[in-house]
């Protein structure tokens, strides 16, 4: 008996030592991570999140191109000092000649034929046009085409030379559709030149014989629109077996190299984003806190072939507004090459709604063709121009951008106050007081970081969320007049920029006297843009009143010497929509926005994500892109947005609060020249509970004033060498170290590595960067 309890007791005690042990174990655990939780993570060096280093193979040039030319049926159409345009009539196809690199371009991948390709595929590939129609009869088909190759499409050409200077005018008749229309193609100095001017468009009815149930036939008159055109989709397409890439507008811009990866999906994006005042609109409550998809923001694509060799960036100057970029990678559609063109949009189907049920509607298309020729400028590259750095040198060109005088600063995006329902209205939560301002700013040049940009976010009364038509006064639980001018004396005295936010484009309500606009639908313009927890919808105002939402109170804003603005959606947001019972279409949308921008020049303004055509108008960009969407087919990840604005607009980035690894984020700003954004509250952000503002989990200054000091500083002390500078060439030298040359003779090197990597001048160390002057 004593045995057993001797036996027992010793089991019991190992039994507690264990337990005891894993507990002081695990405690110790739980202690080391609450001290340092290691949240960086690996990104291979050879992901599309990077770019990757340069293949210098060139491709070849011919020795005989006018016999290899001849032989193909191309026969000349004109020449200038640059290029020689030549035409093969049978299908429309173009050929250019560069000069300069001695390349030639073909409209229709050259050796197609070795492809095997029959049918539709064949067809597509070798005609310079194709279309897409509706039969009025059944607007429900979307892909009924039709190809300017294939005898039973019925399609005749005529070409006239002599009405277009240094060109050709083909006129297409698709008989069977009763549709026909011109396309001009034309060269000038450095750039090919393809119109479609829709004035020449002519739609009409044909007779056609139709069969019955019964078997008989009779004659009916049927109706076909014009939906969309492709012209020369193949123009420069070729595959691996050369040394070549695609650039698309893919967020900050993206590669799709020349690779024998076959791609079952394919980059299909409109310009600009999709057309709201056209989709049906669909209220996203359960994903309100999700990321949008990068969008194209710029009507660009371009193509290279060869290292240093041959390259061209394609602009679409006119329809851009109507056009979609695409991109096939090799394999897709199982057609064995790559190609990159511009789809143009000339009809779009849309659903009118009848009642509140979703399923009482019908479908239609806009009657007539949307306002706008179509044309695509072909701007050829050479040599060391050739390549995505030069592509965006010349768009930077095309814009007109100049250079201007910039400073390099931390942004940090304040947050006033919001509110929260209470049971007798509206419970406003002071989140960041006039004179807290003053604090934080101090706080840093404490700590030596004075090089500061501000954006007050809800800093008047009532604040942002549901008071958006209401005039801009101060607000009396912020602090008042007198902190207010306080706030801005000292800002002033310390040389810190602020910019106040709005958003003109939004409402929070379709009542009566919000301004509100409608869908060509004729429905309310209810649209997911601005979301927050309390509301799910907001609704889209009148573009036309942008300018007037700041100058209506010029006086207010210049008796506190306010010249600073951001603007929220204003930029990225391109819609069409009815206003005062007229249709307004998104090419009209472009001209009222440039107009708004263009009267509010006395001011600074900044518009977050803005689309290419507002650029020139605006000194700074916020949230601005550091990556593509990164999609399986897209190789590279390149600054393409951040060469064509460096040394003319200050860029921010997204807010560094969302940023799990610090290292490679401020790698990557510093690679494409923006500099970081913080969210800033300088009370606890459990107090937003309940509010507008809910979803930030992290702002309150005190927690983050340490890594706004220490990212800070990592990235000024290398922009601030480059500020106000232009960036010439961007490059990765090789796997995961990046190359950035500017025009003050800087060049940046990015070392994304894990070991230190010698490069011309130095040694970059490891997850590094280094600065060399050349």
């Amino acid at each position: 008996m004593n045995k057993k309890k001797i036996i027992l007791s010793f089991v019991l005690v190992v039994f507690l030592l264990a337990i005891t042990s894993v507990l002081i174990n695990a405690k110790a655990i739980s202690e080391q991570v609450s001290v340092s939780i290691d949240t960086s993570y690996e990104i291979s060096t050879d992901s599309n999140f990077f770019g990757q280093p340069e293949n210098e193979e060139l491709v070849s040039i011919p020795d005989d191109y006018l016999g290899e030319l001849l032989i193909g049926g191309f026969k000349l159409v004109a020449e200038t000092d640059d290029l020689e345009l030549y035409i093969y009539e049978r299908n429309f196809n173009v050929a250019v000649y560069d000069k300069a690199s001695g390349y030639l371009w073909y409209s229709v991948y050259p050796e197609y034929r070795q492809m095997m390709l029959s049918g539709t595929s064949k067809y597509f590939v070798e005609s310079g046009v194709v279309i897409e129609y509706y039969n009025l009869d059944n607007i429900l088909v979307d892909d009924s085409k039709s190809y300017l190759s294939g005898s039973k499409y019925n399609v005749s050409t005529t070409y006239d030379y002599e009405s277009l200077e240094d060109g050709v005018v083909a006129h297409i008749e698709f008989n069977d559709l009763a549709i026909s229309f011109d396309v001009n193609v034309s060269i000038a100095a450095d750039k090919l030149v393809v119109n479609l001017p829709i004035d020449t468009l002519t739609e009409g009815d044909i007779e056609k014989q139709v069969l019955n149930i019964d078997g008989t036939t009779d004659t009916q008159l049927i109706s076909y629109r014009l939906k969309s055109v492709y012209i020369f989709p193949y123009f420069g397409s070729n595959n691996y077996e050369i040394n070549g890439y695609s650039f698309i507008p893919d967020g900050s811009g993206g590669l799709i190299r020349y690779t024998d990866n076959r791609s079952s999906t394919a980059y299909v994006k409109r310009i600009y984003g999709q057309d709201e005042g056209v989709l049906k609109y669909s209220t996203k409550d359960s994903t309100y806190y999700l990321q949008d998809e990068l969008t194209a923001s710029m009507p660009v694509f371009g193509v290279n072939h060869g290292y240093k060799q041959a390259a061209f960036l394609s602009v679409i100057t006119e329809g851009d507004a109507y056009a979609e970029i695409h991109s096939y990678p090799y394999g897709y559609n199982s057609y064995l090459m790559n190609t990159t063109f511009a789809k143009f949009i000339v009809r779009e189907r849309y659903s009118i709604q009848t009642s509140t049920n979703e399923g009482d509607s019908f479908q239609m298309i806009n009657e007539l063709p949307y306002q706008t020729d179509f044309t695509v400028e072909y701007h050829f590259l050479s040599n060391e121009e050739a390549s995505y750095s030069g592509m965006a040198l010349k768009f930077r060109e095309l814009l007109e951008l100049e250079k201007q005088e910039l400073k390099t600063a931390i942004n940090l995006f304040i947050l006033g106050m919001d509110y929260k329902n209470g049971l007798f209205g509206k419970n406003y939560i002071e989140m960041t007081q006039y004179l807290d301002v003053i604090d934080i700013v101090a706080q840093l040049s404490s700590s030596n970081l004075t090089d500061l940009n501000l954006v007050y976010f809800a800093w008047n009364r009532g604040g942002f969320y549901d008071n958006q038509t209401d005039s801009p006064k101060i607000a009396n639980i912020l602090g008042g007049k007198k902190d207010f001018s306080e706030m801005l004396a000292y800002l002033e005295a310390h040389d810190v920029d602020i910019s106040f936010y709005s958003n003109p484009l939004i409402a929070f309500s379709s009542a009566l006297g919000s301004h509100t606009i409608k869908k060509i639908t004729l429905s309310n313009f209810a649209t997911n843009e601005v979301r927050s927890s309390l509301f799910r919808t907001t609704y889209f105002k009148s573009p036309d009143e942008i300018a007037d939402s700041l100058l209506s109170y010029e006086d207010f804003y210049s008796k506190y010497g306010m010249d600073n603005f951001v603007f929220d959606s204003v930029g990225s947001n391109l819609f069409t929509y009815r206003d005062n019972s007229e249709n307004v279409y998104r090419n009209q949308s472009i001209e009222i926005l440039e107009a708004e921008l263009s009267s509010l020049e006395e001011y600074s303004m900044g518009l977050y994500e803005p689309n290419s055509y507002l650029w020139k108008y605006i000194n700074a960009y916020y949230d601005s892109p550091i990556e593509s969407n990164k999609y399986a087919y897209i190789s590279d990840s390149i600054p393409f947005i951040q060469l064509v604005l460096s040394g003319s607009v200050n860029q921010y980035s997204s807010y560094v609060n969302y940023i799990s690894d610090y290292n490679i984020f401020e790698l990557r700003l510093i690679e494409y020249g923006i500099t970081p954004s913080f969210l800033i509250t300088k009370e606890s952000t459990h107090l937003l509970r309940y509010t507008n503002s809910e979803y930030i989990y992290t702002s309150e200054f005190d927690l983050w004033k340490s890594t706004i000091v220490d990212v800070s500083e990592d990235i000024l002390s290398a922009l601030q060498r480059v500020e106000g500078a232009q960036m010439l060439n961007h490059r990765y030298v090789r796997e995961g170290v990046a190359e950035v040359v500017y025009d003050n003779g800087i060049k940046l090197y990015v070392n994304y590595t894990n070991i230190d990597q010698f490069v011309s001048g130095g040694v970059i160390k490891a997850n590094s960067y280094g600065v060399i002057l050349s």
